[in-house]
């Protein structure tokens, strides 16, 4: 009889844990309109695990002043920031106190309200979605300054010379032989571009930023800063481990990483695996621009058309047709690239090359399109340099609503789910009293229960 009046709290509790709202880690459920996240930026060290620094041996980690690795018990990689495994500790910034951060999966048609805290000491913080449109709400982009107010993958060795790295932990990929896996691959990088590659296996590519492309096999995949590819490997090879490769396509620079594609059944180990070797042509200048500068100097900031019946749709070999759909991509050294865009959000976008020093010297440019009809930025955003009590006191909790205001705004992504929202809270407010309440009865019944037999034993 105790023991199943013991099971009722405990269950209770459970039921309170599964109320609890949604961990920043966890999908969306596939029939919510609404999924929400809390991003804190925040300063984190590497290779540390609370106060205990940490050293690599083997692919395992270990508290640094460990001296015999076979009888310790090594530190879950889970619980480090790691990056490329160098053992001096060095300062990052992460959300939620990992690197990569969180991840946020929705649905098509979803609506994703993020909450961002800035924790950085004296900087401030936006966050760039990119690849996302956001039409009809330009202030939410994330462009600090141009768009919106600032807010008040991460695995590798670190290689001393080619060949000798630190034994740091690396990402591994479990595979069944026979399958086919699906990779999505994201540059978050602000500098060179890497190449992708799998030994043993061919990479079919299937998308890029988003969109589908017409599927084509290759043996490695260019990826540049900004981009985002799909590719499909098929797990037909021997049993065994084989390594996954990136490497930067600087000259004479061992800038690389590396993760490991693990069949079941093969040993645990690092691979032996070979890469194939490609063949790469040289770059040339395109004859199709004139670039109108001085031929001594590598710009061409006043180009034009070599043939001046070039124009508009009348540009030989454009495929207009089923033509890819990218938000980022390269433009090949002395090439050139025709963009087309359907003028259907207004706002002021920020056009830049995605190489951070390029940026930062000037190669960039606002597209400016329909002035008079970008969205107005809500109330309570920050104003730009302001960050008084006045202005965070207009920031709202779940936000300030009425029927007029949720009627005039056009975001309606907090105004009008914020009485639903209260009206959850007290919900769960209601609900989390009265399993106090239940708890607390089934404490007394408890005692109750233990008083009246031991009066029976007597």
């Amino acid at each position: 009889m105790v023991d199943r009046i013991m099971i009722l709290p405990f269950g209770v509790i459970l039921i309170v844990v599964l109320l609890l709202p949604m961990s920043a880690t966890e999908p969306c459920d596939m029939k919510a309109d609404v999924c929400e996240y809390k991003f804190i930026v925040a300063y984190q060290l590497t290779m540390v695990k609370g106060k205990q620094l940490l050293k690599a041996v083997n692919g395992k980690l270990y508290p640094v002043e460990t001296v015999n690795i076979s009888t310790a018990t090594p530190v879950p990689e889970d619980e480090v920031i790691t990056m490329d495994g160098y053992s001096e500790s060095r300062l990052v910034v992460a959300i939620n106190g990992t690197i990569p951060g969180p991840a946020i999966e929705a649905y098509i048609g979803q609506t994703v309200i993020v909450y961002v805290e800035n924790h950085l000491y004296a900087s401030d913080v936006t966050i760039h979605w990119h690849g996302l449109h956001q039409k009809g709400t330009p202030f939410m982009d994330g462009v600090p300054y141009v768009t919106q107010c600032p807010i008040v993958n991460g695995r590798g060795r670190f290689y001393s010379q080619p060949g000798v790295h630190n034994e740091a932990p690396l990402a591994k990929f479990t595979v069944k032989p026979g399958k086919k896996y699906r990779f999505r691959v994201i540059a978050a990088g602000a500098l060179y571009p890497f190449e992708i590659s799998v030994d043993g296996h061919k990479l079919q590519i299937v998308a890029s930023d988003g969109f589908e492309l017409e599927p084509y096999a290759a043996d490695v995949l260019l990826i540049n800063p900004g981009e985002r590819f799909d590719f499909i490997i098929t797990a037909n090879e021997t049993i065994g481990n084989y390594w996954i490769r990136g490497i930067t396509t600087e000259i004479k620079k061992n800038h690389t990483f590396e993760a490991i594609l693990h069949y079941e059944g093969a040993p645990d180990e690092e691979p032996n695996s070979s890469p194939k070797n490609c063949t790469q042509d040289d770059p040339s200048d395109t004859p199709d621009v004139d670039c109108r500068g001085d031929p001594k100097k590598n710009y061409c900031n006043d180009a034009a058309w070599t043939n001046s019946n070039w124009g508009g749709d009348n540009i030989p070999g454009i495929k207009l047709k089923r033509a890819p759909l990218k938000d980022t991509l390269i433009i090949p050294s002395g090439g050139y690239a025709v963009i087309r865009i359907k003028a259907d959000n207004p706002g002021l976008w920020f056009m830049h090359c995605h190489i951070e020093m390029h940026s930062m010297m000037g190669m960039a440019m606002i597209l400016n399109e329909s002035f008079v009809d970008v969205v107005k930025a809500p109330d309570y955003f920050p104003v730009c340099r302001s960050f008084t009590p006045e202005a965070i006191s207009r920031i709202p909790i779940v936000a300030e609503t009425s029927t007029s205001r949720a009627s005039e705004s056009t975001t309606p992504s907090i105004y009008q789910k914020a009485e639903s929202e209260e009206d959850r809270k007290i919900e769960i407010m209601t609900f989390g009293i009265l399993i106090a309440v239940i708890c607390v009865l089934s404490l007394v019944i408890i005692v109750l229960i233990f008083v009246l037999s031991k009066r029976r034993l007597q």
